[in-house]
């Protein structure tokens, strides 16, 4: 009996390209799921198609830079490592450099320009406080000063204690049948005031 010869199976070459039909699957849904990450930043104007160009150029760059990786898993672990990093940059830059999100580059760190943007905050809320309380009735007006000064202490009979409603008209100095909540609920949607208040 003669012995058969030994054939030698090799296995066959990996081709980066044979995978780019799976890597243009999975980086169009991923990035169609993850979209809304970058469409929040609001200087970051990337559309659905720039990212899945992107994805194709990270692919390009994958299998250029890993020439030396046999296994298709494994090229495809290392793309997708890739695209997943390129959208969270893109989703996390309003968290890295605010001073670009509200165009104030020209500060010297994002610290200075978060400060500013308070300051800002607080000027406005201030003034936009200030007009609400110029407007409202004097009974409220009370109130709202007394609530600056601190609020006296409700008052207890020993027996009952008054409700809030009454602990409001107290404090506004308004007569017994004035509902205070619906003065301030009128007020707050700028609703006129009865002229009883």
């Amino acid at each position: 009996m003669t012995k058969r010869p030994r054939v030698r199976v090799t296995k066959p070459t990996f081709n980066p390209v044979d995978e780019l039909p799976t890597c243009t699957g999975w980086a169009t849904n991923y990035i169609r799921k993850n979209l809304w990450r970058v469409t929040r930043v609001p200087y970051d104007t990337h559309t659905f198609e720039d990212m899945v160009q992107d994805a194709m150029v990270y692919f390009l760059v994958c299998a250029d830079r890993y020439e030396d990786v046999t296994d298709a898993r494994h090229f495809m672990a290392l793309f997708k490592t890739c695209v997943t990093n390129h959208v969270h940059k893109h989703a996390t830059r309003i968290t890295r450099r605010p001073d670009h999100a509200y165009g104030l580059a020209g500060h010297d760190s994002a610290d200075d320009a978060l400060d500013l943007i308070a300051t800002y905050d607080n000027a406005l809320a201030e003034l936009h406080i200030r007009l609400l309380v110029e407007d409202a009735p004097p009974a409220i007006q009370t109130i709202l000063a007394q609530c600056d000064a601190g609020l006296p202490a409700y008052d207890r009979d020993g027996v009952t204690r008054e409700t809030t409603k009454e602990y409001f008209r107290r404090i506004a100095g308004v007569a017994a049948d004035v509902d205070v909540q619906a003065m301030i609920d009128r007020w707050i949607d700028g609703i006129p005031q009865p002229a009883a208040y």
